[in-house]
């Protein structure tokens, strides 16, 4: 399955990220969740809903690099409690990798 093919199979996951929810706030987790979505479905080919992408959704929010990797736990986290698949969880982190870095400005 390619890789965009298993990003357009993943549940919808949970963006839980309790440390940051004091930066994000409730309104930016749920952007995280839609923008997570969105870039989802960008990456498989298909039709987003309104909203940023994860992105859009993270950028501007001053997270520092261990927010960021808070992030990323998280998602991991998500991923490994819904029991992807090995090639979903790789789907997902060459989703997140670009995204973390333009977050830290790497």
């Amino acid at each position: 399955m390619s890789r965009s093919g298993a990003l357009a199979t993943l549940p919808g996951l949970p963006i839980e990220v309790p440390p940051l929810s004091s930066i994000l706030g409730a309104a930016g987790i749920d952007a995280a969740k839609t923008g997570l979505s969105n870039s989802i479905a960008k990456a498989a080919g298909q039709a987003a809903t309104a909203g940023p992408d994860l992105l859009g959704a993270l950028q501007g929010k001053g997270l520092n690099a261990s927010a960021v990797q808070g992030v990323a736990q998280s998602l991991m986290g998500a991923a490994t409690s819904q029991n992807l698949k090995p090639d979903q969880i790789a789907a997902l982190t060459s989703l997140w990798e670009p995204i973390g870095k333009s977050l830290i400005g790497g």
